[in-house]
């Protein structure tokens, strides 16, 4: 190369790789930021758990229907291994 010719080239991809730096500066410091004020902020009251346990009630109408649905598949089981020898 000349002595009186300049590369524009090196020129063009320094700035370059000076914008991507800066770009990553400040995502980076924005991120930090970010977790800080997470960190920073005030939790929510801690509330106590109960747990409500519910007994399922169990009428004589759903024991006869629960009675009348093993009734009707049972009667297909017993019968399913006829054919196996």
């Amino acid at each position: 190369m000349p002595n009186g010719e300049k590369s524009t080239g090196a020129l063009v991809g320094s700035i370059i790789i000076i914008v991507i730096l800066v770009i990553g500066a400040v995502y980076i410091i924005g991120k930090s930021q970010m977790e800080k004020q997470r960190n920073n902020a005030p939790a929510a009251p801690a509330q106590p758990q109960t747990e409500s346990v519910s007994t399922p009630s169990a009428g004589p109408t759903d024991l006869n229907s629960m009675q009348n649905d093993l009734n009707t598949t049972g009667s297909g089981i017993n019968s399913a291994d006829q054919g196996v020898k």
